[in-house]
């Protein structure tokens, strides 16, 4: 009986395997050696766990149990974060009003400031700047959200709208500049008067839609659950090939109620992040 059930086996996975694929082939012959002989099923179902644990964690994916993999071939929603996920986390300067003798004084300003925003404009300045500025004396002090720095005598002030407002600075000039694929736009100013402006975006990363493009093939629905504000997922939504009802902006840390809240309305429901508050 055995040699028997074993010649069946075989020779079902020789023929489905020259007719149909590799992958049809081994269930067919585990399909009759489970029917044949269901006792079987306590050497395939550890042994098909630990392959699938192997393939994932070859993919960078930890599964904390059997059961977490079962879970996962039920998945119809996924939920992703933006920034870090989709995009690089790393910040660049995609377009500028300033003027060119204020590089120097720019990069001079940034350099030693440890920011992502104060990074991606030292990295963008040193680009553009023609001379490394000399000056007697150079104080810079971080305030909530941008710099102030008094280089021989005159104040500089480096930071984004909300900075300005508190200092009274008046930027509509500079608002009348429109950076469609900014996420952040911060101002230069010399005095009391905003002589620039630079915007600034972290870029998605590669592949970015296609993964979604995939997993829509896969028939998964997805849903983008960001911290961000609804004007920065909205640059992004374009390039991801995502819609508005397909967009939960500025949950911040209520993303596991954002969860829940799907998962209540009968999704099956998996998180993709990088950050403490995708956890």
């Amino acid at each position: 009986f055995v040699r028997g059930v074993f010649v069946v086996a075989i020779v079902s996975a020789l023929v489905m395997g020259f007719l149909v694929s590799p992958i049809a082939a081994i269930q067919a012959g585990i399909s009759i050696l489970s029917a044949a002989c269901p006792c079987t099923l306590g050497l395939i179902i550890p042994l098909a766990y630990r392959v699938a644990e192997k393939k994932a964690l070859a993919r960078g994916i930890q599964f904390k149990d059997g059961k977490k993999i079962d879970a996962a071939g039920d998945i119809d929603t996924i939920a992703i974060d933006l920034n870090g996920t989709f995009t690089t986390g790393e910040l660049e300067v995609v377009g500028d009003t300033m003027p060119e003798e204020m590089w120097d004084y720019l990069w001079a300003i940034e350099k030693d400031v440890d920011h992502p925003f104060a990074k991606a404009l030292t990295r963008y300045a040193e680009s553009k700047k023609k001379n490394d500025l000399e000056c007697k004396s150079i104080a810079v002090t971080s305030l909530s959200s941008g710099v102030q720095a008094e280089m021989d005598g005159e104040t500089f002030y480096v930071g984004d709208a909300a900075m300005m407002k508190n200092l009274s600075i008046d930027i509509f000039d500079q608002q009348e500049v429109k950076f469609d694929t900014a996420q952040h736009v911060i101002y230069f100013v010399r005095g009391k008067k905003v002589v620039g402006s630079l915007a600034l975006r972290a870029p998605l990363r590669p592949g970015a839609k296609e993964v979604i493009q995939k997993l829509r093939e896969m028939g998964k629905k997805i849903v983008l659950v960001t911290g961000s504000a609804s004007e920065t997922a909205q640059i992004y939504a374009p390039e991801l090939g995502l819609s508005e009802n397909e967009i939960i902006a500025g949950c911040g840390w209520r993303k596991d109620k954002i969860v829940k809240s799907l998962m209540d309305a009968g999704k099956k429901v998996a998180m993709i992040g990088d950050g403490l508050n995708d956890s």
